[in-house]
């Protein structure tokens, strides 16, 4: 399985430097491992290049520059669909 889908609520941490991100429940088991996996995401019409950073429970934090957010028009706080392939 090459390919998947998730939605999760954007988080923004709050601090200088602070990361914006999804958590992805399950992504361990999508890619085999716990460690550090480059994807291509899509969200909405707005397609990019990422690497998915583990957060060390399982899970990875998919991280959105604000570029991103800037182009996909949503906010900290708002859930939002993911499509994702490995790269």
């Amino acid at each position: 399985m090459d390919n998947a889908s998730f939605s999760g609520v954007i988080v923004s941490e709050d601090k200088k430097g602070g990361w914006t991100y999804v958590v992805w429940p399950g992504s361990a088991d999508f890619f085999g491992t716990r460690k550090a996996s480059k994807v291509v995401a899509r969200i909405g019409s707005h397609e990019f290049n990422v690497t998915c950073l583990p957060v060390g429970d399982g899970t990875h934090m998919l991280p959105l520059s604000k570029s991103v957010m800037s182009s996909i028009g949503k906010r900290a706080g708002e859930t939002i669909v993911i499509e994702v392939r490995k790269r």
